[in-house]
């Protein structure tokens, strides 16, 4: 399991209305790092946020007993590593995710209403029909992340490709965007404007 974390540390600069305070931040990971991922029957690479915001920000493996399943990666830019990855679970909504789907590796992203939601119930269900989705707003998420994870290989690779078709169009449409050159598509649509 490789962990892509897009949630970060605040520090003095918000980067959007819905990014989180840090206090939800470390819960959050601590809750996946102590409830979900620690004593799981497979190996997890942790991928942090590649930010420092605040004076002292610590690996979590200082601050929390993280089992030894777990290994924190902190200086390997994910691009570098996604290949190794038999699940990818990620929070992120943004470039990262575009990262996560290159190899079609299965995906659990985490979404959440409170910390940078989706645009629209439409490409929520989008979502829904085309990763393996975990609501973090409901009280039983850890549970059924872990619960998730516990299937086996073959099983959840079934279901992935059964998503295939869904997960095509989400890609296209909110993902990748449409094929070809966006600065002549930006030139074009500025002179239509003129």
């Amino acid at each position: 399991i490789v962990h892509v974390s897009g949630v970060l540390y605040a520090g003095n600069f918000k980067n959007a209305p819905s990014s989180p305070v840090s206090n939800y931040t470390f819960e959050r990971e601590k809750n996946l790092l102590t409830k979900v991922y620690n004593n799981i029957n497979k190996r997890v690479l942790y991928k942090k946020y590649p930010t420092q915001r605040l004076l002292y920000q610590p690996c979590y493996s200082k601050l929390l007993n993280i089992s030894c399943n777990i290994t924190m990666v902190e200086d390997t830019d994910f691009r570098y590593m996604r290949t190794i990855a038999d699940i990818i679970v990620t929070d992120s909504n943004y470039s990262t995710i575009g990262w996560c789907l290159i190899n079609e590796t299965p995906l659990v992203y985490l979404m959440s209403k409170k910390c940078y939601p989706l645009i629209s119930n439409n490409v929520e269900e989008l979502f829904k029909d085309s990763f393996f989705v975990i609501d973090l707003d409901e009280t039983d998420w850890e549970i059924r992340l872990k619960n998730l994870l516990a299937y086996p290989k073959k099983e959840l690779k079934r279901k992935w490709d059964d998503k295939k078709d869904q997960r095509t169009l989400l890609i296209k449409e909110y993902i990748h965007g449409p094929l070809g050159n966006s600065s002549t598509r930006a030139s074009n649509y500025i002179d239509k404007l003129l």
